[in-house]
């Protein structure tokens, strides 16, 4: 992480208390759901990270990210998203 590479080691504690170290890993997990309701009718349902997983632990580990809990280059800001689609043949 940043204070990891600022201070040259995992074992960095900044002035702040804020420590340096290895993030574990970080899953999400989408799914998807679709219906043939006619012969030329489909619908669908997205969502993409079913359980809303954010990083964890890693609050000002990065340069201008005080308003996030994570740095959100890495990650995505967006937690849970849900979509529907409709599609019609003809």
């Amino acid at each position: 992480n940043y204070l990891a590479y600022t201070g040259r080691s995992y074992d960095y504690v900044h002035a702040s208390g804020a420590k340096a170290g290895k993030w574990g890993s970080y899953t999400t997990y989408n799914m998807s759901l679709n219906y043939q309701a006619q012969d030329d009718l489909t619908l669908s349902l997205m969502v993409n990270n079913v359980f809303n997983k954010l990083p964890e632990g890693q609050r000002y580990n990065y340069p201008s990210n005080e308003s996030t809990p994570f740095n959100d280059g890495f990650y995505s800001v967006y937690g849970r998203q849900i979509s529907a689609q409709v599609k019609y043949d003809f």
